[in-house]
C-alpha cells in the first residue's frame, strides 16, 4: 500500500469534506472508474490549485487503474484522479437548499423553484404564458394552443439556462465563455443575423423607451471591457456571505449587467439567472421576482444608469432595490420550507 498527497482547488475540497472522507471518496471514484460508471471530468476553469487531500491506494489498485486508463506513471494517475475526482462531485453533489431531502422531494423542489423562475423571469419580458402552463411545457413537453413558437421557446430556454446556471455556479472563476453558455442555453430557435449574435456580446447599438424616454446602453465597442469590469468584482464576491452581503451582491450584479446590455436580446433574463449565483452558492434558493411586481420592478429599473461608459459607478437607489428583492425572495425561501416540511413529517 502507497500513500499519495494530491492538490485540489479550495471548491474541490470543501466539496469533498461535505461528501464523504478523503480515501472513501477516492475509494469510491476509482471503482466506479473501473466498471464505466464514471467518466474524467475537468475541474472547474481558474481552479487554483491550493490544497491537498491525502489518501492511500493498493497495490493491485495502482496497476489496475494504470492498465484501465493506459497510463505509464504515477503523476498521469494523480492527474487522472483529480479529474474523476471533479466528475465524482458534480454527480454527488446536489444543489445546498436540495440537501437532506429524500430523491423524490429533492427533484419536486427543483423542478417548483425552476417553473416559478422560468415563469416570473419570462412574464417580466412580456411573456404570457401562466405559472400553470409554464409548469405544463416544461413537465409535460407539450404545446399550449393559441400560444405562440417563440412564448414556448422562452420557457423551454429559460428552464435550459438554469440548468447551465447549475452546472457553473459552484466555480471558483468565471469568464465570459460561462457566460456564452448561459446565453446559448437560453436563446432557442433565435433568426440567424451576424449581428445578433448568441453566445458573443452585442455587435450592434442597442436601448430601450422607458416611457417617452429612449435610453441607449454602451456601444458594443464598450461592452467587452465592461463586462471585463463585472466579471472581476463577480469573482471577487465572497463565498459565505451574510444576508445583507447577498442582497447587496445580487443587486448590484443585476444592476450592472441590465446597465450594460451586454448581449443583442436577453439581457433582463440573463441579469436574474446570473445575479442569483452569489446566492445559491451561500446555499440558498434563487431569487424570483414575482411576475405581478413586474411594474414596480421595471419602474424601479428606470433609474440606474451608467455614470461613465467605461466604469461601473451607476445612478440609482440600490437600497430600494434591494428591499424589493428581499420581499421577493420570500417566495422560493416558502416553496423550500413546505418541502422540507413534509420530509419532517416523513421522518416522524
Amino acid at each position: 500500500m502507497k500513500r499519495f498527497s494530491l492538490k485540489v482547488s479550495e471548491a474541490m475540497h470543501k466539496s469533498i469534506r461535505q461528501l464523504a472522507s478523503q480515501q472513501k471518496a477516492i475509494n469510491t471514484l476509482i471503482d466506479d472508474f473501473s466498471k464505466g460508471e464514471l467518466q474524467p471530468h475537468n475541474e472547474p476553469k481558474n481552479g487554483k490549485l491550493s490544497q491537498q487531500i491525502s489518501f492511500k491506494l493498493e497495490d493491485q489498485q495502482i496497476e489496475d487503474l494504470l492498465k484501465k486508463a493506459k497510463l505509464s506513471d504515477s503523476r498521469q494517475m494523480l492527474k487522472l484522479l483529480r479529474s474523476l475526482l471533479a466528475a465524482y462531485i458534480k454527480v454527488n453533489s446536489p444543489l445546498n437548499f436540495l440537501r437532506g431531502l429524500d430523491n423524490d422531494l429533492a427533484e419536486i423542489l427543483k423542478k417548483r423553484i425552476r417553473d416559478e423562475w422560468t415563469h416570473d423571469s419570462t412574464s417580466i419580458e412580456g411573456n404570457t404564458l401562466s405559472l400553470g402552463e409554464t409548469s405544463f411545457i416544461l413537465n409535460e413537453g407539450l404545446t399550449i394552443s393559441g400560444k405562440s413558437l417563440r412564448e414556448h421557446d422562452e420557457i423551454a430556454g429559460h428552464a435550459r439556462a438554469i440548468e447551465a446556471i447549475y452546472q457553473i455556479y459552484d466555480r471558483e472563476q468565471l469568464d465570459e465563455d460561462d457566460l456564452f453558455l448561459v446565453h446559448r442555453a437560453m436563446m432557442i430557435n433565435p433568426a440567424f443575423d451576424i449581428y445578433k449574435p448568441v453566445g458573443a456580446w452585442k455587435k450592434e447599438d442597442n436601448g430601450a423607451y422607458w416611457g417617452r424616454e429612449y435610453i441607449l446602453y454602451p456601444s458594443p465597442q464598450k461592452t467587452p471591457h465592461l463586462m471585463n469590469l463585472w466579471l472581476h468584482e463577480f469573482n471577487q464576491i465572497p463565498r459565505d456571505l451574510n444576508l445583507p452581503e447577498m442582497l447587496k451582491a445580487y443587486s448590484r450584479l443585476h444592476i450592472l449587467f441590465t446597465c450594460i446590455h451586454p448581449f443583442f436580446d436577453g439581457n433582463g433574463r440573463m441579469a436574474r439567472l446570473l445575479a442569483n449565483i452569489p446566492i445559491i452558492r451561500a446555499g440558498y434558493p434563487p431569487i424570483t421576482i414575482d411576475s405581478e411586481k413586474r411594474f414596480d420592478y421595471l419602474e424601479m429599473m428606470r433609474q440606474f444608469h451608467l455614470l461613465k461608459d467605461d466604469a461601473l459607478d451607476f445612478s440609482g437607489d440600490l437600497k430600494s432595490f434591494s428591499d424589493l428583492i428581499y420581499s421577493q425572495w420570500k417566495k422560493t425561501l416558502n416553496i423550500v420550507e413546505e418541502v422540507k416540511a413534509i420530509q419532517e413529517q416523513r421522518e416522524k
